[in-house]
């Protein structure tokens, strides 16, 4: 029920003669794309029927019991559905299959077949099971790498272990509670390859939402593990790209802190398989307090707070949102540094940014509020970068922007924006960055 979104209990609905034929109409009309086959002699007499009504499809079977009767109908049957992966994750499992003749059970027609013989290592490596401790209690966990990343001042990453072997990544976390989030952000955990390329995901809700980390107090901390099985040669070279995101408007937490390196304007840390992370602060920085504002767009929504600060390479803008209720299409925030508050101006750098507005839900009020945080590496920016020109579109026809209908910052109806003073870098962050590089 934690990993899919619907959940079929057949053999209380459908007799046992037909269940193939509803497995069947239930695949089909879901047009899935992985059929998993966990000793279910349906899922072996619906496989060839499904691939020719989905072209697309995958079958991965998944063998645990050696008993006679495996040893004998199943594994006949298995060998004529001819699964394109199969994994056994049984020790007993592993042994009968290593004395099989593969030759002599495979189908005459012959198709190549990956057979994964994942021995105790496997089980072992995620033996731990999912922990919380609360405030002030501790028991043994598995010994970590000590890091220290603070995700959105919510929640700290203190330890962590990510492995790969033979294809095989293990990744093992301890978190703690910083200051409970408002909204129940997930764990976002990106395995990239070496061309940058997407290879699979861990994402996951921390703890499996036992208990919801809303309901975290400070102090609380967690310990999980979870593991992801790839092809041995694309995995070799691996990346992680870890952080928190907000599953119902997608957005991501930026970093307040980390002892690893960061990407993707630094809401990710950076993790390399099988080595002890490097100690010492690669970044640390804070938000600036919010400063009452009041601007008003069409249809309701308001820019009711804002903040911009700079230090070093790094300029962060936070905004506060307000709107009567979801509003309509995909709210963007343009936000163009400028020299001058002149629709000539030359745009130097962009903020822009999806608000995230038009996937919320606050059920308990009919008023939606939410705080966004946007940082950038501002580097490149000289000393007369003073403005941010500003406003709302259509995430769907960017050309479109939504009219300013009154601002207590200065504004442009010509080109429905306000224009937020910029903080210039001071000397002491100007220092401090030279040093960095």
């Amino acid at each position: 029920e934690r990993a899919a979104d619907l959940v079929y209990n057949l053999p209380a609905v459908v007799a046992p003669e037909q269940m193939i034929p509803s497995l069947f109409f239930l695949a089909r009309n879901w047009k899935i794309d992985v059929l998993v086959i966990h000793h279910s002699l349906a899922g072996y007499g619906v496989a060839a029927d499904l691939r020719k009504a989905l072209p697309g499809l995958t079958v991965v079977e998944l063998v645990e019991a050696v008993e006679e009767q495996w040893t004998g109908e199943c594994a006949q049957v298995s060998a004529e559905c001819r699964p394109d992966l199969r994994v056994v994750v049984t020790e007993e499992g592993r042994q009968w299959w290593r004395g099989l003749d593969l030759e002599q059970l495979a189908p005459a027609t012959g198709v190549a077949k990956t057979v994964l013989l994942a021995g105790p290592e496997f089980e072992d490596r995620s033996a731990a099971a999912d922990a919380f401790f609360p405030a002030g209690q501790r028991r043994a966990t598995p010994e970590l790498h000590g890091v220290e990343v603070n995700l959105g001042d919510c929640l700290q990453l203190r330890g962590l272990r990510f492995c790969e072997k033979e294809g095989l990544l293990t990744l093992e976390m301890e978190w703690r509670c910083l200051h409970p989030p408002e909204r129940p952000l997930r764990c976002f955990a990106h395995v990239v390859g070496r061309d940058g390329k997407a290879l699979g995901s861990l994402d996951h809700e921390i703890l499996r939402g036992a208990p919801p980390i809303t309901d975290w107090k400070p102090g609380d901390a967690g310990y999980e593990a979870r593991c992801l099985i790839l092809p041995a040669k694309a995995a070799r070279g691996a990346t992680l790209r870890l952080g928190l995101f907000d599953p119902e408007t997608g957005l991501r937490t930026p970093v307040w802190a980390s002892t690893l390196p960061l990407v993707d304007d630094y809401t990710a840390a950076v993790v390399d398989p099988n080595s002890a992370p490097g100690a010492g602060c690669r970044f640390e920085m804070r938000p600036a307090p919010l400063e009452e504002c009041d601007v008003h767009f069409e249809g309701g929504l308001r820019l009711t707070g804002r903040s911009f600060v700079r230090a070093g390479d790094v300029g962060w803008l936070r905004l506060r949102w307000s709107a009567p209720g979801r509003p309509k299409g995909n709210v963007h925030f343009f936000g163009h540094v400028v020299v001058e508050p002149s629709p000539a101006a030359p745009i130097l750098l962009s903020f822009d940014h999806d608000t995230g507005l038009g996937r919320m839900h606050n059920p308990g009020s009919e008023e939606l509020v939410a705080v966004q945080d946007i940082v950038r590496d501002v580097s490149k920016l000289g000393e007369g970068a003073r403005f941010l020109r500003a406003g709302l579109f259509d995430g769907e026809r960017p050309d479109v922007r939504l009219p300013v209908r009154s601002s207590s910052l200065p504004m442009s109806k010509q080109e429905n924006a306000v224009y937020l003073p910029l903080q210039a870098a001071t000397q002491e962050a100007r220092e401090s960055s030279a040093a960095r590089r």
